[in-house]
Order: structure tokens, then C-alpha cells, then sequence
């Protein structure tokens, strides 16, 4: 199914990787520069998950436009199903905010980490 995903043409440049989405295992998140593509990708996915038996239901999926995309009245459907716009999503345990940071979950961890890579480097120097 993400075959059909790596052959569009409409791919997003991140840090010059290319992409037009993120997914592990049955979360797939899409990426595009414009609602068209977005749209396009989307039925595009809605497509291929029927057939092979599978329904993308618009309860379950979101839609959510960043800082960089000037189109922020984005109607995103599947099956013809309005999907809920917001403002912030989940991706494996990151919450992913319209200003495209990750959430108050990694600033604790990043203050953790840097307090244990000083205790490390006290001992590390003591001998």
C-alpha cells in the first residue's frame, strides 16, 4: 500500500530528504505542500486501503495545516466525509503542533538527559 505513496509526484523536501508521509505500522501520517496534494494523496490512500479490503474512516483520521502552508481553510474529506481539522496530533508518543514543534514531553527529557551527561562527565573526569 505505501507503494502507491512513494510514486507521488507532489513530495515534500525535509532537511533534503524527500517525503510525503510518516507511518509505522497502522498509523500513517501524510505530508504535502498544498491541500491539493494533500486531497490527491489522501484518495490516492483511501483508494489502495479498499483494495485490499480496508476502510480509512473519517472519524478516525485528522487533518492539520503547519505555519508554512498559507492555506489554512484546508477541507480535507474522505469518502466524501469531512475530516476534523486540529491543531496538534501524536506521532509514536510526539505531539506535533501546527508551528511544526514537538510538544512539552521532550523539554523534560532533554533536561534529564543533559543533567545525566553532566553527572557522567564528573565522574568521567575524576578519573
Amino acid at each position: 500500500m505505501l507503494d502507491d505513496l512513494e510514486n507521488f509526484t507532489g513530495i515534500v523536501s525535509v532537511e533534503g530528504q524527500k517525503i510525503n508521509n510518516l507511518h509505522f505500522a497502522d498509523d500513517i501520517d501524510l505530508i504535502a505542500g498544498t491541500s491539493e496534494e494533500l486531497q490527491e494523496l489522501t484518495e490516492m490512500l483511501d483508494k489502495t486501503a479498499k483494495s485490499y479490503g480496508m476502510k480509512i474512516t473519517a472519524e478516525k483520521s485528522k487533518a492539520m495545516t503547519t505555519s508554512k502552508i498559507t492555506d489554512s481553510n484546508i477541507d480535507m474529506k474522505i469518502s466524501n466525509e469531512k475530516l476534523e481539522k486540529v491543531t496538534s496530533f501524536k506521532y509514536l508518543g510526539a505531539t506535533i503542533t501546527e508551528d511544526l514543534t514537538s510538544g512539552k514531553e521532550v523539554k523534560p527529557k532533554k533536561v534529564i538527559a543533559t543533567s545525566q551527561l553532566t553527572k557522567l562527565k564528573q565522574i568521567l573526569d575524576k578519573q
